[in-house]
């Protein structure tokens, strides 16, 4: 309940005016309470024109907003954190580990003889993957050189407003973030999105450029979290006993299949009258690229420095950062203090503070929820009663449920919605999203009432 008060806390106490916006909303708004309209503030460029923001309003964000960026800044330094202190002697000997076998593989011998110590420390799993032919590391090298070429060019030939450069800073964001993001989704199974942290680094590099921001952002925060999959992907192959070149193939073939369907996908939905606006048809009101979209305004348009440079009015946001160094200092320190207290040892820090984050709307917690019932069930009661039932089917039925829930969506969509010009079901299920605080129940404060008819400081003064 940590999160619902804070974000409370933050919009009945009108902390920096939220009481005149929606409680809970990943959209940007105007000093009046009303959408933000990027184009007020744009050129013909599409970059930042000063003389016309000052004459026009800041961005505000929600109070829902404010608690989740906070947490982001929380959890990257928890997370950085958590690995010096317990995992640091682990990265040390990969590192090693990967040293060593870099040297082995340009080493010049006349037999294939195995490094015995190697061949004691190898689990089962190894030993058998053994048969199969691995695949070299010049072949990821190549194809990596190949793709950063590929979007390097289209970034150069297309109006991005954005330099090639990019693709460079995605790669070195990645092998940064890499390891600390997955050992953490290794441990605990859920990832430390980066999102965030690549706003705020890029949003430095091109302040004013929002369609600049962006391409920083998809890159540094993709390429990381794609790296983190394949992995997964890989190891999940290791223990299946498949191939390695079967699992690069087969995950290089879906990827290029992966691009066409989506491209087509977004194509086929522009088309739409209206569409990611409130009157859009079959109500394709995009939630997640507003969310995007407010994103791009806060770190590129406006950039990080307007928002948390000294003085601004989102600087004590980046208390974040110290406070999630604190929370893993003081867990570290519980735990050397009470070695054998497994309820302790059941809290993960980093995940403690994550939580949050998925808090804003609108795919937060109310919509996670049902999933927590159903994982409670089955991990509490199916399992230690019917354990053989719940290893052959706890997982296949994991699967069953977001893919049942896909078939029938495409099924709904095309077979009713698109023939039929939209078909509406007024049922409750469909209509509690827009009740409450999270919709448009709460009462909030009226900017029109006030002596200018708005709110924060007056038009030509911001900072």
């Amino acid at each position: 309940m940590l999160t619902p008060r804070r974000v409370l806390a933050f919009w009945y106490t009108n902390c920096w005016n939220t009481g005149y916006l929606p409680i809970n909303s990943p959209g940007t708004f105007d000093n009046t309470g009303g959408r933000y309209h990027v184009r007020n503030i744009l050129n013909a460029a599409g970059e930042l024109d000063l003389e016309k923001y000052q004459a026009y309003s800041q961005p505000w964000m929600t109070a829902g907003s404010i608690t989740a960026y906070t947490f982001y800044f929380v959890m990257y330094s928890a997370t950085v954190t958590y690995v010096i202190l317990f995992h640091r002697h682990e990265v040390g000997r990969a590192f090693a580990g990967a040293w060593k076998a870099t040297k082995r593989s340009f080493k010049r011998s006349s037999d294939n003889e195995e490094d015995e110590d190697d061949v004691l420390g190898e689990d089962i799993h190894c030993r058998l993957m053994k048969q199969y032919k691995d695949v070299p590391e010049w072949v990821y090298f190549i194809l990596l050189l190949v793709f950063a070429a590929i979007g390097m060019i289209g970034v150069g030939i297309y109006p991005t407003h954005t330099s090639p450069v990019v693709m460079v800073f995605g790669i070195i964001m990645c092998l940064i973030t890499i390891i600390p993001v997955g050992l953490i989704q290794a441990v605990t199974g859920l990832p430390v999105p980066t999102n965030v942290i690549a706003e705020f680094i890029g949003g430095s590099f091109v302040q004013g450029n929002a369609n600049a921001l962006m391409y920083f952002k998809t890159y540094g925060y993709i390429a990381a979290y794609q790296a983190v999959n394949f992995s997964n992907d890989l190891k999940l192959g290791h223990y299946a006993k498949i191939p390695p070149w079967h699992s690069f193939i087969g995950q290089v073939w879906a990827t290029l299949i992966y691009c066409i369907v989506s491209s087509s996908i977004f194509n086929f939905a522009m088309d739409f009258k209206g569409i990611c606006t409130a009157d859009a048809t079959f109500n394709f009101t995009c939630p997640g690229q507003t969310q995007y979209f407010t994103a791009a305004v806060f770190w590129g348009t406006l950039s990080p420095k307007r928002l948390f440079g000294p003085g601004n009015r989102y600087n004590m946001m980046l208390l974040g950062f110290p406070a999630g160094v604190i929370i893993v200092l003081a867990y570290w320190a519980a735990r050397k203090r009470w070695p054998r207290w497994s309820k302790l040892r059941q809290i993960h820090p980093v995940i403690l503070c994550q939580g949050p984050v998925y808090y804003l709307a609108p795919y937060n917690m109310s919509y996670m929820l049902p999933w927590l019932y159903i994982t409670l069930f089955s991990f509490q009661y199916i399992k230690p009663r019917y354990t053989q039932f719940w290893a052959k089917y706890n997982y296949v039925l994991a699967a069953a449920f977001p893919c049942g829930i896909a078939v029938c969506a495409i099924i709904i969509f095309f077979g009713l919605q698109v023939p039929h010009g939209g078909i509406e079901v007024n049922w409750w299920g469909n209509n509690v999203v827009n009740l409450g605080c999270e919709g448009e129940s709460c009462v909030r404060l009226d900017a029109s009432t006030l002596p200018n008819g708005y709110f924060g400081p007056p038009n030509g003064q911001f900072t």
